[in-house]
């Protein structure tokens, strides 16, 4: 059987590979952070000699430390060192690396990728992990926006939405907002293609193209649920786009068609713990 590291198995994205079908298809090695450290370049060459695998699925993310820069820079550079040992590396990126904290992205395009440098460090790092990727002659960048499932926080805004609904307590928003979301089934169904496909571009953006408000999206989460959901807009103003094209990840598998938003959400309350 062919073999994956996953690395990040214990985070949101993480565990939920872990369940999926993909490992019935790869032996996954998905160490802890004490089994290792990905900082540590010595201990990841070792680990990677040892395990041997095939392909690498790099979703470990520093978001909180004070050293997220590094943190995120230096997981990823020990694992590129290694890729001539490995046939594939999937590195999940984010948004953020469009300078998404400080313009709208209105269906952004890969193209756009350093045409704003972040000033927050979590969107720096992504931004020169890509650069990394690019240089690299077997990975490739799966950009995310909005991803939800079974697993995630329960800050998450589908989430809480679902549990102000059970609780019948208000959902309370900062700010309206537009964003991209896709299920976490769908995003391992990519991630899936990806492994088994050629690496035509080095970015992709992981994205329906359909933004929708978080307005909106409450109220599916109300239809769904069959309950009231109650948003409370704590701002008038309306937040900062947040949504990317899909045209390139479209051409790259035309007959790749994303679940539905309503159905994703039907499909997360049923199994959701909120």
């Amino acid at each position: 059987m062919r073999r994956m590291l996953l690395t990040g198995g214990d985070g949101f994205i993480g565990r939920n590979i872990k369940e999926s079908y993909l490992a019935k298809e790869y032996t996954i090695f998905a160490p802890s952070h004490k089994v290792l450290d990905l900082t540590d370049s010595k201990k990841a060459r070792q680990y990677i000699k040892e395990c041997s695998p095939d392909v690498i699925v790099h979703a470990a993310v520093d978001t909180t430390s004070d050293n997220i820069i590094r943190n995120n820079i230096t997981m990823y550079y020990n694992l590129l060192r290694n890729q001539e040992q490995v046939r594939k590396i999937i590195n999940l990126s984010s948004g953020a690396l469009y300078d998404a904290k400080r313009r709208a992205l209105r269906f952004v395009q890969e193209h756009e990728i350093g045409d704003a440098i972040p000033e927050d460090d979590y969107g720096y790092s992504k931004l020169i992990c890509n650069a990394l990727t690019r240089d690299a002659s077997n990975a490739v960048d799966l950009i995310l926006f909005g991803v939800f499932g079974k697993y995630e926080k329960q800050t998450r805004f589908i989430s809480q939405a679902i549990m102000a609904g059970k609780t019948g307590k208000p959902l309370q928003i900062p700010n309206n907002r537009f964003m991209d979301f896709i299920s976490i089934s769908d995003l391992i169904r990519v991630i899936s293609l990806m492994l088994s496909s050629r690496l035509e571009c080095k970015e992709y953006n992981i994205t329906s193209g359909a933004p929708i408000s978080l307005l909106a999206l409450s109220k599916l989460v109300e239809d769904r649920l069959r309950r009231p959901v109650t948003p409370q807009i704590a701002s008038d103003v309306t937040a900062l786009t947040y949504s990317g094209d899909a045209t390139r990840i479209q051409q790259k598998f035309p007959y790749f068609v994303f679940t539905p938003l309503m159905k994703s959400i039907e499909d997360f309350i049923g199994e959701s713990d909120v």
